[in-house]
């Protein structure tokens, strides 16, 4: 997803707030953090993404989180 897609956030991660507003420009749906953060920590918990220095980054390529995030968060292509 958000931390795949984008290249800033594939290298670098991403904070949460970040990961909000590109789910809203580029899916046009806004999510609450008491809705995301949920999914952040149980993909932390799996082993997919982990949470250092203040940002969420991608730990495990096998993994799709486009796919895991679609099925979700119920999106299902970037509005561009």
């Amino acid at each position: 997803m958000a931390l795949e897609q984008n290249v800033p956030f594939r290298r670098y991660g991403a904070t949460t707030g970040e990961l909000r507003r590109y789910i809203k420009d580029e899916y046009d749906k806004v999510y609450e953090v008491t809705s995301l953060s949920p999914q952040l920590s149980r993909l932390k918990d799996e082993g997919a993404v982990e949470f250092r220095d203040g940002k969420w980054k991608r730990t495990e390529p096998k993994k799709s989180l486009k796919e895991e995030y679609s099925r979700n968060l119920g999106l299902d292509a970037p509005k561009k």
